[in-house]
């Protein structure tokens, strides 16, 4: 699918997030994945082999932020920076206050305080369980009495994966959403059983047996079931993406662009739960976040300079 909306220019997006693991080859400015130009040939997208210009897109993640990110998280950056300051030396603190307002020098230290702020932890064990529940990964690094609260969840999640019927077909999987014009790396393809009836929260019945859907796994002592459509369906609605050759291909034959996953395990109980999310319903939100990324470059991609009229001299 295309939209104009989003026909956007590449340098309204100038955030920096985080490098994601199994990440691209190619990074672009502000580190966001770098990928050659699309180009819109029948029914979905293709890398433009006519041209090596690259486009740098922002993260999914970051996308994801836009709808998610209120007043506790304010707190909590304001409250990691104040500790920062707290804690640096007494010449940093200086050069911090002879500083002014934008300065690059605070703009710098902002954000190494709120990187150095998400490396907790509660978010690395998360990453752990993420990488234990694919096929194949060596559970064998589990000690059975200090990690127990992790093999717990690990096998909370087999269990869960067992009662549903779904299995593993892909995992880490790069992806470019060329309609919303963001990037980034999936979890999990699942295969549905057959048969297999969804109804989804709007109470329409669907039948999805037999199909592949995108999974996400997360971690959390509570669900957040905005910022996860949104994340699953910047996945689900892309192409899959090889940075070795800039190919662009489907994510899968059998995909299902209707419902995605998400395993939700809370964390240390050993207790994972499985939720559909309405992907339909999940465009429209990641529509949504994509204009309220796009707005915070002073809003260049809505207003331009008016033309002077034809009595002009």
């Amino acid at each position: 699918m295309t939209d104009d909306l989003f026909d956007l220019s590449t340098d309204i997006f100038d955030s920096a997030p985080e490098r994601e693991s199994g990440d691209f080859l190619r990074i672009g400015r502000y580190n966001r994945p770098s990928v050659r130009k699309p180009v819109w040939i029948g029914n979905r997208w293709w890398t433009d082999t006519t041209t090596e210009e690259r486009v740098d897109y922002p993260r999914v993640t970051t996308i994801v932020d836009q709808l998610s990110a209120g007043p506790g998280l304010t707190y909590w950056e304001v409250q990691h920076v104040a500790l920062a300051v707290a804690k640096a030396s007494r010449g940093t603190r200086l050069a911090i206050a002879s500083k002014e307002y934008k300065d690059p020098f605070l703009k710098t230290f902002i954000d190494k305080a709120l990187e150095q702020a998400k490396h907790n932890e509660k978010a690395d064990l998360g990453t752990v369980v993420g990488r234990l529940i694919e096929p194949g990964a060596p559970r064998n690094i589990l000690d059975p009495e200090e990690d127990a609260d992790l093999v717990a969840d690990v096998v909370g999640f087999d269990e869960a994966m067992e009662r549903h019927g779904f299995t593993i077909v892909d995992t880490q999987f790069l992806c470019v959403n060329d309609d919303l014009k963001n990037a980034g790396t999936g979890d999990i393809l699942i295969q549905l059983p057959d048969p297999y009836l969804v109804t989804l929260p709007s109470g329409r019945a669907i039948d999805v047996s037999g199909e592949v859907a995108v999974m996400d796994c997360k971690r959390t002592a509570t669900t957040h079931p905005v910022p996860w459509a949104i994340q699953v369906v910047c996945y689900a609605y892309s192409s899959r993406y090889n940075p070795e050759t800039d190919e662009r291909t489907p994510l899968h034959p059998k995909l299902s662009k209707r419902i995605g996953v998400i395993a939700h395990i809370q964390p240390g109980t050993g207790h994972c739960e499985m939720f559909i999310l309405d992907l339909e319903v999940g465009w429209e939100l990641a529509k949504l976040a994509q204009i309220m990324y796009a707005q915070g470059s002073r809003g260049q991609h809505v207003m331009t300079s008016a033309p002077l009229g034809g009595c002009a001299s």
